[in-house]
Order: structure tokens, then C-alpha cells, then sequence
């Protein structure tokens, strides 16, 4: 995964947890992000890519939360 992966560019602490999935060439992802004592659970469904998928998890990490 991406975002537990070290050596990925997306690599991230906070994140905690994640599940990923398609369906009929959408693909989906399921994030727990943790900060500051808080917990978030991120989602993007029907990305239309698996890279789509985790530019959108990241931008709302950098967007919303940061």
C-alpha cells in the first residue's frame, strides 16, 4: 500500500490503516488518517484510476486536515 509503503512518494505516519478495492474499473480506498489525538476516515469511490485514487486521499489530507 501507497501510503504505509517507506519508499513511496505518498508514504505517511498519521496514516494508520487502509483498504483498497475495485469494481467494474472503479477504484476505491478507504484511509484512516490520525492526528493530534484525532481520528479520520478518508474515502474516495469511482476514482478512475488507482493512482487517482490516492492523488484524491492525499489532496484532502493536505486540504482539509493539515
Amino acid at each position: 500500500n501507497k501510503f504505509l509503503d517507506k519508499k513511496s512518494p505518498y508514504y505517511n505516519e498519521n496514516v494508520k490503516g487502509i483498504k483498497t478495492g475495485t469494481m467494474a474499473s472503479s477504484y476505491n480506498i478507504v484511509v484512516l488518517y490520525k492526528k493530534d489525538g484525532k481520528e479520520y476516515l478518508i474515502t474516495c469511490l469511482a476514482s478512475l484510476s488507482d493512482e487517482g485514487r490516492y492523488k484524491a486521499v492525499q489532496s484532502a489530507i493536505n486540504t482539509i486536515i493539515k
